[in-house]
């Protein structure tokens, strides 16, 4: 079975002839050719939420100050309960400015495959509202990466130094029957619907774009009109053991919102350097590929 699988990458890929970028001249995607995906994903839902909350702040400290005027005899009590809550707060602190909503919320994901290895990066912020009477919007550095070597998979928090070892789905795979290795694949191509339920499934194709230079298809999630992921035409998912989708856009439903991830890179290359699919030396990694 899996020298069946090789030999249908194998006719896939050498039949398609992609310019190198970032790689000079033109070449063909042979089996094991590596693929750089460069993303910026718009969280417009949790953006919402943050403003929400920013607003509920601004409301807040405008009824204190309305009662501090209206009522200045019984302010000091009730000053007191607030500082219990806020130690820091502080009424007349000067209200923060209003942030540029637009750059609230944007992570950048680099994706990379190569051959059986992948490695998944994602930099964005954490928010918070200050407490201090000022209502600013405080950004935090997350950062965060799971990289499968092949025979390892970590996930990784980068911003905390920790993350976890495990078993690499690829060795799980190559120990499978054929049974249990379609129903993996499976498992991963249908991993993206978990945003939006585990009920959803993807169903007909939806039309084309090009993003980042490429074509991609969409394809439509069932039970909301509004959720589509478009796949590269070439190949909608990396040709190795473990088949990862090749995603390019994603348009996510949430409520009246929309997450949406764009593809603004996609380099297909001749290889990739083996430190992007290695833990960083600082970060404490739990064992756990004996459970």
């Amino acid at each position: 079975m899996l020298r069946m699988m090789k030999k249908r990458y194998s006719l896939l890929l050498v039949s398609v002839a992609m310019p190198a970028v970032g790689g000079g001249a033109e070449f063909s995607m042979q089996e094991n050719s590596a693929i750089h995906i460069r993303r910026e994903v718009d969280n417009s839902f949790s953006r919402q939420m943050i403003q929400l909350g920013w607003e509920q702040c601004l409301l807040e400290k405008k009824i204190y100050l309305k009662a501090r005027e209206s009522s200045p005899s019984s302010w000091a009590s009730v000053e007191l309960d607030i500082k219990k809550r806020y130690p820091n707060y502080n009424l007349d602190r000067p209200t923060a400015a209003e942030p540029k909503w637009s750059l609230i919320d944007i992570t950048i994901e680099n994706e990379y495959f190569y051959g059986n290895r992948y490695a998944l990066n994602k930099k964005g912020n954490k928010y918070t509202i200050s407490t201090d009477g000022a209502c600013e919007v405080i950004a935090t550095p997350d950062e965060s990466m799971e990289i499968d070597d092949g025979q390892h998979r970590y996930l990784l928090n980068i911003t905390a130094g920790t993350g976890t070892k495990l078993g690499s789905p690829v060795e799980s795979l190559k120990r499978s029957d054929a049974d249990s290795r379609t129903k993996n694949i499976a498992s991963a191509a249908q991993a993206i619907s978990t945003k939006v339920g585990d009920s959803e499934k993807l169903v007909e194709s939806a039309g084309s774009e090009q993003v980042a230079g490429q074509t991609c298809n969409y394809r439509v999630l069932a039970g909301t009109s509004k959720s589509k992921i478009c796949y590269w035409s070439v190949s909608s998912y990396y040709p190795a053991i473990m088949e990862r989708p090749i995603i390019l856009k994603s348009v996510i439903a949430t409520g009246k919102t929309n997450n949406v991830s764009t593809a603004t890179k996609f380099e297909i290359l001749r290889s990739l350097d083996s430190k992007l699919f290695t833990p960083p030396a600082e970060v404490k990694l739990q064992d756990r590929t004996k459970f």
